[in-house]
């Protein structure tokens, strides 16, 4: 064969500006629409349900109080977000003197991650906004960025209907209140949704750098940290042990190239970089490791290719080796330099640990906190530290469809790193003395649960599914807003 035979065809010209706007609006646009859509009926519905009552005039405006209904969104742990943001931080360990009950050491600022705070203030001194304002901008950014990764991730695996629907569950997920709120959440699921889906891309730099960036802003942190190491050094072993890394090897079409063996599915590949025939665009193909994804997708995470065109030998240990032990060193940094800095600053090394225990009452203990809520809310009894009835119970029914929706999940055979990041954020939640009424909250990370009801839902008529879906977010003023901010302590 002639070299002219083994050059690759020449490359498509780059779309122009405007085309790439226009392309970007149509893959994204019914995204941030649903979800915009939805999340606007909820949060209306919380400020009418907070106004018509009117509770939060009587109240402290550092604890759920203010002057006007939108106050609250920066009150409880918005007021601490808004102190470091202006302030900074002064970690201690203050003892308070003659504690006789569970609190011996003041609260502080330690106790809050660094990272939504600093954008808090970058943000302010940008826009001119105040705390509160570059605050609640800083969360409904990310709250979109967190739809997008939600979608990204559950549509690359699932097809795009059910990324859509899972899009819009997060609008109206139990929990969601804090969404547009003066609270770090929405950071913290924007970077994990983000990290989840470069890991399915094996992006490995990203989703380590995500990750550690993730670190520096919850201390949850750590189930992701470890979902990503799980995925990293798989890849390595299956590198290790075919002698070639996921991604090598000449399998593309439409101008895509394919990161690991074939899938199992009818279609077959054109020639000249043509596009995946399959049966159609709702045909779902499975990758070997369990995945799945809709054909006319083609390989939605690959590594852009020109057909003809082979991975250097250099580069492809790079992708298999190299760069998933790169993340895994990358990726616990953020959580780790900000407990040791907390540990220095307090003069002892477990300093944040101790502050939450002491402070805040929150530490883990092996389920027994959560072993007396179950035991005491079906019997309704609430004697039970930091006991808020009607939260609670929100709390229990949705551990209880977690507890559901995990083996659905299961089922569909998600890649390892969701797996690992759902069933660890489930066990750490569970397994943690706290405040009960805030599980809800604290497991809006675990965003795999939507999956299996996004998939349920996409199969049914559009007009049925978004009918749901609004009914849902008409009711999510209630049980993920008005419940959690004025019922209970968010």
């Amino acid at each position: 064969m002639s070299a002219a035979g083994l050059a690759a065809p020449p490359r498509a010209p780059a779309a122009e500006p405007g085309e790439r706007l226009r392309r970007a609006a149509r893959r994204w646009g019914p995204v941030l629409a649903l979800y915009g859509g939805l999340k606007l009926v909820g949060f209306l519905v919380f400020l009418h349900l907070l106004d018509s009552t009117g509770d939060f005039r009587r109240k402290n405006p550092r604890f759920g109080g203010g002057a006007h209904a939108w106050d609250v969104l920066s009150s409880w742990d918005g007021w601490w977000y808004q102190q470091i943001a202006v302030h900074g931080y002064h970690p201690a360990l203050i003892p308070i003197p003659d504690a006789t009950g569970p609190l011996t050491l003041q609260g502080n600022s330690a106790a809050f991650f660094p990272l939504y705070p600093a954008l808090m203030r970058l943000v302010s001194e940008v826009t001119g906004l105040g705390p509160y304002g570059a605050g609640l901008l800083v969360s409904v950014v990310a709250s979109f960025a967190a739809a997008l990764g939600i979608h990204r991730v559950t549509a690359g695996l699932w097809g795009h209907r059910a990324g859509l629907v899972a899009a819009g569950l997060w609008a109206v997920w139990p929990g969601s209140g804090v969404e547009w709120a003066v609270y770090s959440d929405s950071l913290y699921v924007a970077l994990t949704a983000w990290a989840c889906h470069a890991v399915l891309a094996r992006n490995w730099l990203t989703a380590g750098f995500l990750t550690c960036a993730a670190g520096l802003n919850r201390p949850t942190s750590v189930t992701l940290i470890a979902a990503v190491t799980v995925a990293a050094l798989l890849a390595v072993a299956r590198t290790r042990r075919s002698g070639r890394p996921r991604g090598s090897g000449r399998r593309w079409g439409g101008g895509r190239l394919w990161r690991g063996d074939p899938p199992r599915c009818g279609g077959r590949f054109r020639d000249g970089g043509g596009s995946w025939d399959g049966r159609g665009a709702r045909q779902v193909c499975r990758w070997p490791d369990g995945g799945r994804f809709p054909a006319a997708d083609h390989a939605p995470d690959g590594v852009r290719a020109q057909a003809g065109e082979r991975v250097p030998d250099g580069d492809r240990v790079r992708a298999g080796v190299v760069r998933p032990l790169v993340a895994v060193g990358v990726a616990p940094l953020g959580l780790l330099g900000y407990l040791g800095w907390v540990g220095l600053r307090t003069g002892a090394p477990g300093g944040y640990f101790a502050l939450q225990s002491g402070a805040w009452q929150h530490e883990f203990d092996f389920g027994r906190h959560t072993a007396t809520v179950f035991a005491s809310v079906p019997v309704g009894h609430f004697d039970y530290p930091y006991a808020w009835p009607l939260a609670d119970v929100v709390g229990v029914g949705v551990v209880l469809l977690a507890l559901v929706l995990l083996p659905l999940l299961l089922r569909l055979r998600p890649p390892a790193v969701l797996v690992t990041h759902t069933v660890l954020t489930l066990l750490l939640v569970l397994g943690s003395q706290q405040i009960f009424g805030n599980v809800s909250r604290y497991l809006l990370p675990a965003f795999p649960l939507f999956v299996p009801v996004a998939v349920a839902l996409s199969r049914l008529p559009t007009a049925l599914r978004l009918a749901l879906l609004t009914l849902a977010a008409v009711a999510s003023g209630s049980y993920a807003g008005y419940v959690l901010f004025e019922l209970g302590v968010p």
